[in-house]
């Protein structure tokens, strides 16, 4: 699952018909998503293979099943058919992707964890799951996040606060192997500084500020009973046969996104950066320079740069961006009400001229 809310992305984006999109795939939900607005084609590129293998079997399950299918492999986490229907799609996908699932499809048993608690990401979950049991917390969570009363929220909060940032997960939530397990390099840990604070923070604004009993992603790891159906954009029933009439749209490859930039011929009006330039400033500055070359080179006039960051500053941005593309941070109290993630310092918007 994308740990970037995507109705926030496209409420920021404005995507039309007209709109070539340049992004990474992380997981490929906010690809699909994206699909909702009609782009013209969406360019989707990760370094990572086994993103691109989850991309391309949320295509090929999209184009090739049905709805309960679809939304069992990828909201529920599991399909009790997952084997036979993995056999009817597995000639359409690449090498790569086959070999990677043929490995790992086992993730989708009813006998599994289930998919959202494999890999780094689901170790992270379980991890926090059997925090919460352990304290006995789980009842108080579920009622915090069902209480129509923000009052009632916080006094919750409060209470759930201290029990949880108290004893050794104090200092277990700071060390590099849990929030390696979260995807946090140490380059975002050092720009974040309080680990605790600033998740404190977070979970504040997701429980507190917000409702967070429909919310797809912090819902969907801590179990939340309340979730009964899905609420991502591109698991709602009523998206299907609009996202497989437009499925062939998206255009996925395993390179990284200076790499691809390089080599295409094709102008975007879009390009969405995720977190990924705080990795290169914790390894190779001189390459996210580079980047943004060809970020300038393959813009037409107008195009728009979303991008989120862990630090409090831009200062790792290139003084020859600036000449040519005005960035503005998202305001943050409109993301407080409405990012449902909520786990980066800034979300920034950019345009080019």
């Amino acid at each position: 699952m994308c740990w970037e809310d995507a109705s926030i992305d496209r409420q920021l984006l404005g995507i039309d018909e007209q709109s070539k999109i340049m992004m990474i795939s992380s997981a490929g939900c906010n690809a699909l998503s994206y699909l909702l607005d009609n782009p013209n084609c969406i360019h989707s590129v990760d370094i990572n293979p086994r993103q691109t293998a989850l991309l391309e079997l949320k295509l090929s399950i999209l184009k090739q099943s049905d709805y309960p299918i679809f939304s069992s492999f990828f909201w529920d986490g599991w399909c009790e058919d997952y084997h036979s229907v993995y056999s009817s799609i597995r000639s359409s996908l690449i090498e790569e992707s086959k070999a990677f699932w043929d490995e790992h499809i086992d993730y989708f048993s009813p006998s599994s964890r289930g998919f959202h608690f494999e890999g780094g990401s689901g170790m992270f979950a379980r991890f926090l799951n059997k925090i919460v049991d352990r304290k006995s917390l789980r009842e108080q969570i579920i009622e915090m996040s069902i209480s129509s009363d923000k009052k009632e929220r916080e006094r919750i909060f409060n209470r759930v606060e201290k029990v949880l940032w108290s004893g050794a997960e104090a200092k277990i939530w700071q060390t590099n192997g849990v929030l390696s397990l979260a995807g946090i390099p140490a380059v975002q840990r050092n720009a974040i500084g309080d680990i605790n604070q600033f998740m404190q923070k977070v979970l504040r604004q997701i429980f507190v500020d917000q409702r967070a009993d429909n919310n797809p992603y912090w819902g969907r790891y801590l179990k939340l009973p309340t979730l009964n159906k899905p609420t991502l954009d591109y698991l709602q029933e009523e998206n299907f046969n609009l996202l497989r009439d437009r499925s062939d749209r998206i255009h996925f490859s395993t390179i990284s996104f200076s790499d691809y930039l390089s080599q295409t011929t094709q102008k975007f009006t879009h390009f969405v950066l995720l977190d990924h330039m705080d990795w290169m400033v914790g390894h190779d500055k001189q390459a996210l320079d580079k980047e943004w070359e060809y970020i300038l080179e393959r813009a037409e006039p107008g195009a728009k740069v979303l991008f989120r960051t862990a630090f409090d500053h831009l200062d790792f941005i290139p003084n020859f961006v600036h000449e040519r593309c005005k960035i503005d941070q998202v305001d943050p109290q409109w993301l407080k009400e409405n990012d449902r993630v909520g786990t980066y310092t800034g979300t920034y918007f950019g345009v080019i001229e």
